[in-house]
């Protein structure tokens, strides 16, 4: 067992790998990655705890769509809708509560008229039809990292237009609106009979650990980009999409199916780098994250969220921080 929150015992743990995999809640990303900078450890995480410029699956999505098929693209959105039903609760989250209640609460990133811009939180809602088992969700415009990186790397086709969409409860949607007027959404401690707590921990203490959701939650879920551009001087729309469902990923996993989503491209990463296909060589370098430390801070574009700060290769071993949400 290994104390997050210990800095001393973090470094001594990663000097002890060569390789760090965060599956913490993405408040714990900046800790664990400056602890495996002073250690001089390569390391992974699946969330955007710090900077905002890192890739997701979504994004590969549109960047294959667009590098391999469309000539130029005016707009981006990024679609992220779940019909699942959760047996035995009326509202759950499948992953972190504390991040999903910060995320929506957020004034979220759009890129509109190629600018970057905020919009108010929960104030713009969109309808789609996603493909079976799927079907119509109502979604909202949440904070994600989509609509930052995409522009980055697609402005030479382009690109005037991109946003991030999330499927959410109407009953969610009412309870994050309580939680904002309250300052319930809010990390830093406040004075309670004498005890100090964190009232976003707090709320996310009453809902069940997504953990905890496994074998309990059916239905599916579908994260994809809807694509308007065009090829060959014709007008095209065209959805890149991935689906999973929640049930075949506990009958197979042992997870639900965000988890999944998540996790096993992270694993597929780790397991590339173990066997050294994945080098600095198959890596891009973001524009604003270069450091100057004897690591780079670096992309890999066939991953899901993640940052690596790549060594010279040497034989391997890998240390795993996670707990259970």
């Amino acid at each position: 067992m290994l104390d997050a929150s210990d800095r001393a015992a973090l470094v001594k743990a990663a000097k002890g790998v060569d390789f760090v995999l965060n599956a913490l809640a993405t408040a714990w990303d900046l800790p664990v990655m400056e602890a495996c900078l002073e250690a001089g450890r390569h390391y992974l995480d699946m969330g955007a705890g710090g900077p905002r410029d890192i890739t997701g699956a979504a994004d590969l999505d549109e960047q294959l769509a667009l590098d391999d098929e469309f000539d130029t693209v005016g707009s981006l959105t990024v679609l992220d809708g779940d019909n699942g039903a959760v047996d035995g609760y009326e509202l759950a989250c499948s992953f972190s509560v504390e991040t999903m209640i910060e995320e929506c609460l957020l004034p979220p990133y759009v890129f509109r008229d190629g600018r970057e811009e905020r919009n108010e939180p929960l104030s713009v809602f969109r309808e789609f039809d996603f493909p079976a088992p799927i079907g119509k969700l109502t979604l909202c415009n949440v904070d994600h990292e989509e609509a930052q990186l995409m522009p980055m790397y697609l402005k030479g086709k382009g690109l005037k237009n991109a946003i991030f969409f999330i499927g959410l409860d109407e009953r969610f949607v009412e309870a994050l609106r309580v939680f904002r007027i309250l300052g319930l959404n809010r990390r830093e401690p406040v004075d309670f009979k004498g005890d100090m707590i964190s009232p976003v921990q707090f709320v996310a203490s009453r809902f069940p650990r997504p953990v905890d959701l496994a074998g309990k939650l059916h239905g599916a879920v579908c994260v994809g980009t809807l694509c308007e551009g065009a090829i060959g001087g014709e007008p095209l729309r065209r959805f890149r999409y991935q689906t999973t469902s929640h049930d075949e990923s506990w009958e197979r996993c042992g997870v639900q199916g965000a988890a999944f989503q998540t996790g096993a491209s992270a694993a597929c990463a780790v397991t590339q780098f173990a066997r050294g296909e994945k080098t600095a060589d198959s890596i891009h370098h973001s524009h604003n994250d270069r450091q100057r430390t004897p690591y780079s801070v670096v992309r890999i574009l066939l991953t899901h969220k993640i940052l690596l700060h790549i060594l010279p290769p040497r034989k391997r071993k890998f240390l795993s921080i996670n707990y259970k949400l």
